[in-house]
């Protein structure tokens, strides 16, 4: 497994599902970075939603918002069914 980074350039909603844990690797990093100048608000219906694939859970939860001003969310696997934050 390699460590990637995914840069969001659109000003618009986003919605990301991560791959399979069990597919990833113990220890896979997975950076997702907005890369576009605006403040992304749920509101504002320009956030980030990110989804676990499958039975997945991201800290013990099946999606994940990102707001916020030039945000960025890093996660890792536990290369079995798991993505958590850091």
């Amino acid at each position: 497994s390699c460590d990637s980074i995914i840069g969001i350039s659109s000003s618009a909603y986003v919605s990301l599902t991560l791959p399979s844990a069990s597919t990833q690797g113990s220890g896979r990093i997975l950076t997702i970075k907005d890369e576009y100048q605006i403040t992304r608000t749920q509101a504002g219906n320009t956030h980030i939603a990110i989804t676990a694939s499958g039975a997945d859970k991201i800290d013990h939860q099946t999606s994940y918002v990102i707001e916020g001003d030039s945000v960025a969310l890093t996660l890792y696997t536990d290369g079995i069914s798991k993505w958590f934050i850091y």
